[in-house]
C-alpha cells in the first residue's frame, strides 16, 4: 500500500483505489502516411470552402434583397444577411489577452534558443514569444502575413528540466513543418469562424429580458438563432471530425520531431511532467491566499513540486492512463504519445540548455514572472469571495482546443 501523507491511499500491486479503466477507444500510435490525399483531407477542404465561400454568397442575397428588393421586410432581411455575412469572414488569429510579449531585445537568449530549435526543425523563423500565466502551451501564426508566435505558460516552463523545456519548443515549433491542416490557414481559419460564430449565435447572450420592444425581439430571433447556431454546430462538428485523425497523427509527428532535437526521454518526461505537475501547482496557486508562508508564490510551487512523493507521481501517472487523459480532444490520449516516443529508436539531443544559459533565461523571465505571480495570487485571493456558477473555472486548452478560461480553477 502506498500511504504518503496528504495523498490518497493505493496500492501499487493491485491498484487498488484507482478508478476502473476505461474501454479502449481502439485508438493506435500507428502514424499513417503523412500528407497524402486521404477523402477526411478532402472533405475536410471541401466543408473549409463552404465556410469561407458561404459570406460572398450571403453578400451577393444581401446586395439583390437591397437592390431588387421593396418595403421594410427586404431590406431588414438584407441587413441580417450581411451581419452574417460579416460574422463569418475570417479574422487574423490574436495571443491571449493576458500575453505578456517578449521582443528579441527583452530576452535575446530565450529567442536564440528558439532560433537553435528553428535551425534543426528546419521550420521559419519565430516572431514573437509570449509570456502567459497558463500551464500549457501553444502556437499559432498571426495575421495574412502568417508570423510564427509561441505562447510559453510560466508555470509549466517553470517546473521542467532544462531538457524538457527544449522539447516543449520543439514541439510547439514542428506544428509549423507537421503538416496538420488544422493550424494551416485555410482550414484552421474555418475553424476559428465557426467557434466563434457559435458563440456569437447564442440567444442567451441577446439583451433585453424587461424592455418591452426587446422582449419582442428575443422573442422572434431567439428560434432563428437557434436554428442558425445548429447548422454551425453541425458544419463545425463535420470540420473537426473530418480533421480529427490527421490532427492526432500530426500531434503524433509533432512528437517524433521534438524528440530528434531533444532525445525521446525528454518528450516523454515532458508529456508526464504535465500530468503529473499540473494539480500541485495548480492547487499550490489556489491556496496561496491561505498558505501562511515567507516564501514567494514561485517558492513554493518548487518546494511542492521537490517533495511530491514518487509514489504520488506513479499513481496520477496510472490514473491518467486508465481515464485515457489528453490535452483535448484534438490530441491522442497522453499514454499513447508517451509510449509512442519512448519506442522510438534512441536519438542523441542536437540541442542542449546549458545551466548558464537557463539562469540566463530566467534573469530574462524575471520582470513578467514577478507581475505573474502577483496576478496569480490576486485572482487566487478574489476566487474567496467570488466563484463563478459550478465552482470552478473552466479549464483553457490553448489554441489547440476550443475552450476559455483561467487557470488555475477557482
Amino acid at each position: 500500500m502506498q500511504a504518503d501523507e496528504g495523498f490518497p491511499l493505493w496500492c501499487a500491486a493491485c491498484e487498488w483505489g484507482l478508478p476502473q479503466a476505461e474501454a479502449d477507444r481502439g485508438e493506435s500510435t500507428v502514424t499513417a502516411a503523412r500528407g497524402r490525399i486521404d477523402l477526411a483531407r478532402i472533405g475536410a477542404y471541401t466543408l473549409a470552402t463552404v465556410v469561407h465561400t458561404l459570406p460572398l454568397g450571403l453578400l451577393a442575397s444581401a446586395t439583390v434583397l437591397a437592390t431588387a428588393g421593396r418595403g421594410v421586410v427586404a431590406y431588414g432581411l438584407a441587413a441580417v444577411l450581411a451581419v452574417l455575412a460579416v460574422t463569418l469572414m475570417p479574422r487574423p488569429v490574436r495571443l491571449d489577452r493576458d500575453a505578456e510579449i517578449l521582443t528579441r531585445d527583452d530576452a535575446p537568449h530565450l529567442y536564440a534558443l528558439f532560433d537553435e530549435v528553428t535551425a534543426e526543425l528546419g521550420a521559419g523563423p519565430v516572431h514573437v514569444i509570449a509570456i502567459t500565466p497558463e500551464f500549457n502551451a501553444s502556437s499559432m501564426a498571426l495575421g495574412l502575413r502568417r508570423r510564427r508566435a509561441v505562447q510559453l505558460g510560466l508555470p509549466l516552463w517553470r517546473v521542467l528540466t532544462p531538457d524538457q523545456k527544449v522539447a516543449l519548443i520543439g514541439h510547439e515549433l514542428a506544428h509549423g513543418v507537421n503538416g496538420d491542416c488544422r493550424h494551416g490557414l485555410y482550414v484552421g481559419s474555418a475553424l476559428d469562424v465557426l467557434t466563434g460564430l457559435h458563440r456569437t449565435l447564442d440567444p442567451d447572450e441577446l439583451p433585453g429580458h424587461e424592455d418591452g420592444l426587446m422582449y419582442m425581439s428575443r422573442l422572434v430571433l431567439t428560434p432563428l438563432l437557434w436554428l442558425c447556431r445548429g447548422a454551425v454546430f453541425l458544419l463545425h462538428r463535420g470540420l473537426d471530425r473530418t480533421t480529427l485523425r490527421s490532427g492526432r497523427r500530426a500531434e503524433h509527428h509533432a512528437d517524433e520531431l521534438a524528440a530528434r532535437v531533444a532525445s525521446s526521454e525528454a518528450v516523454a518526461g515532458l508529456l508526464e511532467a504535465m500530468t503529473v505537475l499540473e494539480p500541485t501547482v495548480a492547487f499550490t496557486v489556489r491556496t496561496s491566499p491561505v498558505t501562511r508562508s515567507p516564501l514567494p508564490l514561485w517558492d513554493r510551487v518548487d518546494q511542492a513540486v521537490a517533495v511530491l512523493p514518487d509514489g504520488e507521481r506513479d499513481r496520477r501517472l496510472r490514473l491518467a492512463a486508465r481515464e485515457n487523459t489528453q490535452v483535448d480532444d484534438t490530441h491522442p490520449p497522453t499514454r499513447l504519445r508517451t509510449s509512442h516516443v519512448r519506442a522510438l529508436a534512441a536519438i542523441e539531443p542536437r540541442v542542449r540548455l546549458s545551466p548558464e544559459t537557463a539562469d540566463r533565461i530566467d534573469a530574462e523571465l524575471a520582470a513578467i514572472s514577478t507581475r505573474i505571480e502577483r496576478n496569480l495570487t490576486e485572482a487566487a485571493e478574489a476566487a474567496l469571495y467570488h466563484r463563478p456558477e459550478g465552482g470552478t473555472h473552466p479549464r483553457k486548452a490553448g489554441s489547440d482546443g476550443g475552450f476559455e478560461g483561467h487557470w488555475p480553477p477557482g
